[in-house]
C-alpha cells in the first residue's frame, strides 16, 4: 500500500481486492455508501456486487484497487482494475488477455465502472490510463453519461441497455393496447389458480435462486430455450444474496401454483431503480404468457415503492419495448497497447459501421 500526505490527483492507496473480500465491513462498507452518494450509479457498481463477482464468475483475477480519499480519510473516489480476457469474437469464442473493469464482462452486467465525487473524475481517468502501461484496458459497459471512461480511451462498441422511466408520457407498461393484453392475461393467470409475488432486497433466499435455475434447466429440457445460466451464477446470485440490505441487492417477482413455482424473475434494487437480470417459467405455462405477467408484476411493485426506473439491461428482445423503455447505450471504451490493442481497435471498427444501421444508434459523438 502507497499512501499519500494530502489530497492529490494519485490514488490514496492501491491494494489487492483479494485480502479485503473476506473483511465483513471495511472498505466494502465505504465503497456502498460512496456509490449511494454519487448521482447515476447502478447496482453493478457497488462493492456488494464486485465482491460477488470476485469471488464467483470471474474467478479471482488478480486485482487492483484504488481509492482516494480526502485528508479526513473519507472515500472520494474508488476504481478496480482485473487482469482477466476480453471476447474478440463471441460466436467462435476467441478472446484475448487484457486488464478490465472490475464487476464487468462474466455475469453480464451492465453500467459497470468507478465510480468518484465530481472533482475527482478526472482524477480517476488518468488513473485507469495509466494502470494499463504496457496493457491493453477495456472498460465495459460504462452509462453514457455517468460512466468514467479512461483518460484518451478509444470507443469500442455500443450496448443497447433499455429503460423504463415510470413518469414516460404513456405510462408504466407501455401501449393502451399491451395494457389490455396485460389485464387478458392477469386475469386467465388467475382463473388458472397462479399468485404473484414480490421480494424486496435482503428478502430472497437461496430456495427462490434455486427455483430461477430449475425453471431454465425444464425449459432447456423441453428445447424450448437455451440458458447461459451455470452454477457459477447460482454461486454469483447467493453471495448478492448474503451480503444483500434494506436498500440494495436482490429482488424478486414468484408466480405459484398450488405451492409450486412456476416463474421467477430476479433483478437487483438499487437506490430508485430495479435492475431486471434473469427471469423463466416453467414451459407448460409457456400459453399463459407468464413471462409477461412476471415482468408486469415488477412494474408495479415498481410503481407502488416509487421506483423511478425500470432497467431492462442488455438486449433489444420486443417485449422490452412493449412495455415502454426507451434504449440507453452503454458504452465500451479501449485503451489499446501492442498487438492484442490493434486486434481490438480492428474489431471496433467492424463493429461501428454495424451499429450505425441498428435503430437504436444515438446520433451524438462518443
Amino acid at each position: 500500500m502507497s499512501v499519500a500526505a494530502s489530497r492529490g490527483a494519485e490514488p490514496t492507496e492501491v491494494v489487492d481486492l483479494a485480502p479485503l473480500v473476506g473483511e465483513p465491513d471495511g472498505l466494502r462498507a465505504e465503497w456502498n455508501a460512496l456509490a449511494a452518494d454519487c448521482p447515476g450509479t447502478s447496482y453493478f457498481q457497488t462493492a456488494d456486487w464486485v465482491w460477488s463477482w470476485w469471488e464467483t464468475v470471474a474467478l479471482r483475477p488478480p486485482t487492483r484497487v484504488a481509492c482516494w480519499r480526502a485528508p479526513d480519510g473519507t472515500l472520494e473516489a474508488v476504481a478496480a482494475v482485473s487482469s482477466g480476457r476480453v471476447a474478440l469474437h463471441r460466436r467462435l469464442r476467441l478472446s484475448v488477455r487484457a486488464l478490465t473493469l472490475a464487476g464487468s464482462g462474466p455475469g453480464d452486467a451492465d453500467h459497470c465502472g468507478a465510480i468518484a465525487r465530481e472533482d475527482r473524475r478526472e482524477d480517476v481517468a488518468r488513473w485507469l490510463h495509466d494502470v494499463a502501461d504496457r496493457s491493453t484496458l477495456v472498460a465495459e459497459a460504462l452509462d453514457p453519461d455517468e460512466g468514467i471512461a479512461p483518460r484518451g480511451a478509444r470507443l469500442l462498441e455500443r450496448m443497447p441497455c433499455p429503460v423504463l422511466s415510470m413518469t414516460a408520457s404513456d405510462g408504466p407498461g407501455g401501449s393502451t393496447t399491451h395494457r389490455s393484453s396485460l389485464r387478458k392475461y392477469a386475469r386467465r393467470a388467475e382463473r388458472a389458480g397462479i399468485a404473484f409475488e414480490w421480494f424486496a432486497p435482503a428478502t430472497v433466499t437461496t430456495a427462490i435462486v434455486d427455483a430461477l435455475f430449475e425453471l431454465h434447466s425444464a425449459r432447456r429440457e423441453s428445447r424450448r430455450a437455451s440458458t447461459t445460466l451455470g452454477p457459477l451464477h447460482r454461486d454469483l446470485l447467493l453471495r448478492c444474496c448474503e451480503r444483500a440490505d434494506a436498500d440494495r441487492g436482490p429482488v424478486a417477482v414468484v408466480a405459484r401454483r398450488d405451492g409450486d413455482v412456476i416463474g421467477v424473475l430476479l433483478g437487483f434494487g438499487w437506490q430508485r431503480g430495479v435492475a431486471l437480470y434473469q427471469k423463466g417459467w416453467h414451459p407448460d405455462y409457456a400459453s399463459l404468457s407468464i413471462g409477461s405477467l412476471l415482468v408486469a408484476e415488477a412494474v408495479d411493485a415498481a410503481v407502488a415503492r416509487g421506483v423511478e426506473t425500470v432497467d431492462f439491461l442488455r438486449g433489444t428482445e420486443d417485449y422490452k419495448f412493449r412495455f415502454g423503455a426507451i434504449v440507453r447505450e452503454d458504452r465500451t471504451m479501449v485503451v489499446p497497447s501492442g498487438a492484442v490493442g490493434a486486434l481490438l481497435v480492428a474489431r471496433s471498427r467492424v463493429m461501428v459501421r454495424r451499429e450505425a444501421r441498428a435503430p437504436w444508434r444515438r446520433a451524438e459523438s462518443p
